[in-house]
């Protein structure tokens, strides 16, 4: 990957956990619940290994982590309750990150980020759930793919503007509540170099998206440091095409 698509994406440290679901029905609803259903994987019997699902919470400037919810895998979905309020000890300042000509608004707010694993019955953890285009894997040389994030505000702020480093451009369209927020990232690949054209708050018109299980990453912090570490790793299982 060139140097220059990861410097475009790290700027804004927005640390992706990416998803995966079915239905156009929000995947938070009650403002902190996820609710995940039709869950599907590569091979499918590879659901049959998880037993929970856990969500954990990160602490950036310190390289820790925090579980902060729990609940059963069942019926190839999951229904995880998030904490309506995050500790200070998980709040990070973004405003020194934001890049040159995007805009934020108030400068102080504070967010966190969570990454959703799944456990097996040993209570090992054995890879992540995630939320995204049903493209991804059907064709992962497509022009135009997205994946999201699960973030929290301590208030709500709007992110704007365009981005430009070297031949990549990214605008930012985002206006999040406090509280948990959904954002989505529309995902280009040109000459096998990925690049993030779109990150926004909206989620795209006449877009599906499904929830995926994707086994053996482990969990560790240097694995969310941005946006295209976890998406390496998923195009690195999908077979040639």
């Amino acid at each position: 990957m060139k140097k220059s698509a990861f410097l475009l994406l790290s700027a804004f440290v927005f640390s992706a956990v990416f998803f995966f679901t079915s239905c156009d029905k929000p995947p938070i609803t009650g403002g902190n619940v996820i609710e995940a259903k039709d869950v599907t994987s590569f091979p499918p019997e590879n659901l049959e290994k998880i037993d929970k699902v856990k969500a954990f919470i990160f602490n950036q400037s310190e390289f820790t982590y925090q579980e902060v919810a729990s609940c059963k895998f069942e019926k190839n979905g999951f229904t995880l309750t998030l904490p309506e309020n995050v500790s200070e000890n998980f709040l990070m300042s973004i405003a020194s990150q934001v890049p040159p000509g995007i805009k934020m608004n108030p400068t102080d707010a504070k967010r966190s980020l969570i990454l959703i694993a799944a456990i097996d019955r040993s209570g090992k953890q054995i890879g992540y759930l995630f939320f995204a285009s049903d493209n991804l894997f059907k064709s992962p040389h497509a022009k135009l793919t997205y994946t999201t994030d699960f973030l929290y505000f301590d208030r709500n702020v709007t992110i704007k503007g365009n981005y430009s480093y070297e031949s990549y451009n990214t605008k930012y369209d985002c206006s999040f509540k406090k509280g948990w927020n959904i954002l989505y990232y529309r995902v280009k690949y040109d000459n096998e170099t990925i690049s993030i054209p779109l990150l926004s708050t909206s989620k795209p018109s006449g877009v599906n998206f499904q929830w995926f299980f994707l086994e053996g990453i482990p969990l560790d912090y240097k694995n969310v440091i941005s946006p295209l570490k976890i998406h390496e790793q998923i195009i690195s299982t999908m077979p040639p095409f």
